[in-house]
């Protein structure tokens, strides 16, 4: 491609065939999903660890409570800022291709100020009303306010350098929030006082110490006069037409992933909110663990290649992508479903240990939920959020409906069946919907190995179970399975040939 009319690509890349530039970005991938790998793996072991202490330390009403504020906030942070990291993500590869990114970050810092301003003197004037009516929750109010504030700035400037493709940076940061926020709600727990609101400020705290190394490695300081003087409707106009409707979309997503905690709580009460999300932390933080170097490492890659003249690799980029999440998830769905009772037992409070069985359909549903956030990569990139705002009000209706007919009569475990229905709804619309626009596909031979390397690895993990449980420490026969499980996924693999050693070879070369 014409430099001068594309501009330069991330890499240095100059111009190439489709084919070959199909391979270069798929190597991408691959470099930079080991790049993000400790930026998934450490903070996801993180979460893990903090789920297995802190349900030992508060008990389930306590941890309920908990959940409920952090499921708020969460909403609150992409009300606020989510927008503002969507169209980080989507429009800086254009201003980096027109070497534009320090007036590209002088904007941004506009409109984040004016998103704290906001959202501060909306606390301070309604602090007062919020506290007289919250009982047991108005100790949660300041530091969620904090919360949400230092979060919506992490968030977008993590953003930043995301879509900057400079992974090593956002690793550290991604990391030592992680570190740093178990660290300090420790400490409080341990030596000022037992009080679970410590996790939320422990959170707060965190980022909010890292938000100014981030800003300093990123550019020079702003001075506010400077910062003012890049005020620009046109960049927020910009951003907004993007940006709102995905802020619609990330809400939606939100309601669909956390609306079943309120509902368990109005019908059934915070000590099955508790249970509920206790098990749903720790499927959703550990699957992370796989998924999240690959969904973090292709978006960039994906919005880099289309703003760098290689448009025509999009459809291939997405359907390969999808194939390797496929590839990489599959083994871990299976493990940690069949030995759901053996995990919690070692890695949850007894409080929460019943909660057991709503794991596997948690998973399915995260898992389907992780592979539409590659397929509906294609809509975004060709600005469809209309469209992709509208798919998700539908999942999170049908959420909201199934929840409100299910959890009165089954509790939590009806919140996990009617989640794993909701979070399938939305890529099976996707996939319809993507035909007209860029597609989105995964070859019928990939799904039906996969299909027969789920058969065979659920097979030797049930005949694992059932042999090693029981009969030595369960420490032990999770590895164990764990290990002849894959052994058996990669060989049903190679046997089918879906997976080759000129595959593995490209895929382990660096750029």
């Amino acid at each position: 491609m014409d430099n001068e009319t594309n501009g330069p690509s991330p890499r240095g890349d100059t111009g190439e065939q489709p084919a070959g530039a199909l391979d270069r970005l798929v190597r991408m991938l691959g470099a930079d999903t080991l790049r993000y790998i400790p930026s998934a793996i450490i903070p996801a072991g993180i979460s893990v660890a903090s789920v297995s202490i802190f349900t030992r330390v508060f008990d389930s009403v306590e941890y309920g409570r908990y959940a409920l504020v952090m499921s708020t906030a969460v909403i609150a942070v992409m009300l606020l800022s989510g927008w503002i990291g969507q169209s980080v993500l989507r429009y800086l590869p254009r201003f980096r291709a027109e070497h534009r990114m320090g007036e590209f970050i002088g904007k941004l810092n506009v409109v984040l100020s004016g998103v704290v301003l906001a959202v501060t003197l909306v606390f301070l004037a309604s602090r007062g009303i919020l506290a007289s009516r919250m009982d047991a929750y108005a100790p949660f109010l300041l530091p969620a306010w904090l919360l949400i504030v230092a979060e919506s700035i992490f968030i977008s400037y993590g953003a930043l350098y995301q879509a900057d493709l400079r992974s090593k940076d956002y690793t550290v940061f991604k990391i030592s929030a992680s570190v740093l926020r178990l660290v300090l709600a420790l400490l409080y727990v341990l030596y000022v006082s037992r009080d679970i609101v410590a996790l939320v400020l422990a959170a707060a705290v965190a980022n909010i110490v890292l938000i100014v190394p981030m800003v300093v490695r990123l550019s020079k300081p702003v001075k506010p006069r400077t910062l003012w003087g890049s005020l620009d409707a046109g960049f927020l106009k910009m951003l907004a037409a993007y940006g709102l409707p995905m802020m619609g979309w990330l809400i939606a997503s939100q309601i669909l992933g956390l609306s079943d905690r309120f509902i368990i709580a109005a019908f059934r009460g915070d000590s099955e909110v508790g249970i509920y999300s206790a098990n749903y932390n720790l499927v959703s933080r550990g699957f992370g663990l796989v998924s999240g170097p690959i969904l973090t490492a292709c978006y960039p890659i994906i919005m880099s290649a289309w703003e760098n003249g290689h448009r025509e690799t999009i459809p291939g980029l997405i359907a390969t992508f999808s194939r390797y999440y496929l590839l990489a998830v599959l083994p871990i769905v299976l493990c940690l479903a069949v030995f759901s009772r053996e995990l919690v037992s070692i890695l949850l409070g007894s409080d929460f240990r019943e909660g057991h069985t709503i794991i596997p359909f948690i998973l399915a549903g995260v898992a389907a939920w992780g592979l539409s956030m590659v397929g509906h990569k294609g809509l975004e990139i060709m600005e469809k959020t209309r469209v992709m705002l509208r798919l998700v009000v539908i999942a999170a209706g049908l959420n909201i409906l199934l929840n409100f007919i299910f959890v009165p009569r089954y509790g939590y475990q009806g919140a996990a069946v009617t989640t794993f229905a909701s979070y399938l709804s939305y890529p099976l619309m996707v996939w319809w919907v993507s035909r007209r626009n860029i597609r989105w596909y995964v070859a019928g031979r990939t799904v039906a190995n996969l299909v027969v390397s789920a058969l065979v690895t659920t097979a030797v993990l049930i005949g694992v179970r059932a042999l090693l449980v029981g009969r030595i420490a369960v420490g032990l026969a999770i590895p164990a399975g764990v290990l002849l499980a894959v052994l058996a996924y990669v060989g049903t693999l190679l046997l089918l040939r879906e997976v080759g050693a000129d595959e593995l070879k490209m895929l382990g070369r660096q750029r």
